[in-house]
């Protein structure tokens, strides 16, 4: 009996190191990235920073208030990018509670489906050029992060964080601490990568085989 709970603790303990490090830590490399690709979409994010007079502010008096940080747009259309096209959970795993149909297939009781959020992202209709990197497209884009309402249609179109009741319940958390991570990177580094397209290994999460070697430097 002791040895069983102390698995199960593990695993927990194990699953809580993967939801809540493993997940954030892979889409703020690819915020390096992206961003070490695209240097217009830095400059972009720094010029929203210093219109709300947060680029070149000492850090004693830098306003991160959330009131704050919702005001910066561009940036977090940057930070729903990297989780649409470098998606940190590649599926979700549910049993059928009912038999039901999808298209032209019939998912019997008890079967357990697999939900490709990836997939979703690279083959939603709702995506012009969905393989390409582009924060400029969610200037159109209706809200797919609504999780109730009359748009659950749109809404299955945006899934990095699962869908339906059983959402992830740290995704406004992992959301504000990438922002936080953005702003302060855009603040005060530049960097350049040194291989600008590694290949990207998605197993567990996604991230470059050759772990992103870059030169960085203060700003």
């Amino acid at each position: 009996s002791g040895q069983y709970e102390r698995r199960e603790l593990m695993d927990a303990v194990q699953e809580l190191f993967f939801t809540g490090h493993d997940t954030s830590a892979s889409s703020m490399a690819s915020i390096l990235m992206f961003l070490g690709r695209q240097p217009e979409v830095l400059q972009r994010v720094r010029e929203e920073l210093d219109a709300e007079g947060l680029l070149d502010c000492p850090d004693e008096e830098l306003d991160l208030s959330l009131n704050k940080i919702c005001k910066l747009k561009y940036l977090y259309s940057v930070v729903r990018e990297v989780l649409r096209v470098a998606s940190p959970v590649g599926a979700g795993y549910r049993k059928a509670l009912r038999t039901f149909e999808v298209g032209d297939y019939r998912i019997p009781k008890g079967w357990t489906v697999a939900v490709g959020f990836r997939d979703t992202h690279m083959s939603s209709p709702v995506y012009k050029d969905p393989e390409a990197f582009d924060p400029s497209r969610w200037d159109s884009l209706p809200n797919l992060e609504k999780q109730e309402g009359d748009c659950s249609i749109d809404r299955m179109n945006y899934t990095p964080f699962g869908a339906g009741v059983r959402f992830c319940v740290g995704k406004e958390y992992a959301k504000l601490i990438i922002r936080i991570f953005l702003i302060e990177l855009a603040r005060k580094c530049d960097w350049k990568l040194l291989n600008p397209y590694p290949k990207i290994l998605y197993i567990p999460v996604p991230r470059a085989e050759d772990r992103l070697p870059m030169t960085i430097c203060k700003r």
